[in-house]
């Protein structure tokens, strides 16, 4: 089990988290929605230790969470200068001899003898999952995993984030986009003013649409009778 607890960061002045709790269960995938700049890849940063908390723990399995724990797939994968696909994949699985790169890259058929940096969004976005996958770990954090990507390579993202699943992982995805997380999660915790103001459950995801649109339209209706 993953528990946030009470967390809160920033840059700079002031707190773009204000106190974040929730708890993902292994073998579950937890959905992170907000609106762009509610703080999900601040979130994801914290938790992968990119950026430091100022409040708050987070632990899995009872312990302080920890890098080798966690798989980061971000929402703009970087690669390093001159280094081919097959390079950095093979880097990654060094520690994973199960990982098979021709059998996995079967799915998405990257040109792995061609430099990593002069692919295109949706390939570097492929070969960051492959470059996931490889690692192993038993946390996957995977930020906006679906968007710059073709039709075809997102249904192949969901499902194999469902086989990740299956297989034990402890998932958290986030998006902007309600329809990519209704398809794939178990639970929507929603991400609004730098805390989660409620998690839903599977079973309210019909109605979570028409209750966030009703809220948008609230607040803009107040914003727009100043204007009008």
């Amino acid at each position: 089990m993953l528990k946030i607890d009470q967390i809160k960061a920033g840059y700079g002045e002031g707190d773009v988290l204000k106190g974040v709790c929730f708890t993902a269960h292994t073998g579950e995938v937890h959905g992170i929605l907000g609106v762009n700049g509610s703080g999900k890849t601040t979130l994801f940063r914290v938790l992968n230790d990119w950026l430091s908390k100022s409040e708050g723990t987070a632990t899995f399995l009872d312990d302080e969470l920890e890098g080798y724990d966690i798989g980061f797939l971000e929402t703009d994968p970087y690669f390093y200068p001159y280094m081919k696909g097959k390079e950095y994949l093979g880097l990654l699985k060094m520690k994973n001899e199960n990982y098979n790169i021709e059998s996995w890259n079967a799915i998405f058929d990257l040109p792995l003898d061609q430099l990593a940096d002069e692919y295109s969004t949706g390939m570097k976005k492929k070969l960051a999952l492959l470059g996931l996958l490889a690692q192993d770990r038993p946390v996957l954090i995977l930020d906006e995993p679906l968007s710059g990507v073709d039709i075809e390579s997102n249904v192949k993202f969901q499902e194999i984030i469902l086989r990740l699943k299956e297989s034990g992982k402890t998932i958290l995805l986030s998006s902007h986009m309600l329809t990519a997380l209704t398809a794939i999660c178990d639970k929507i915790s929603l991400l609004s003013g730098g805390v989660i103001t409620k998690t839903y459950q599977k079973e309210e995801f019909s109605n979570l649409e028409k209750l966030i649109t009703a809220q948008i339209k609230e607040d803009l209706d107040q914003q727009l009778d100043e204007l009008f």
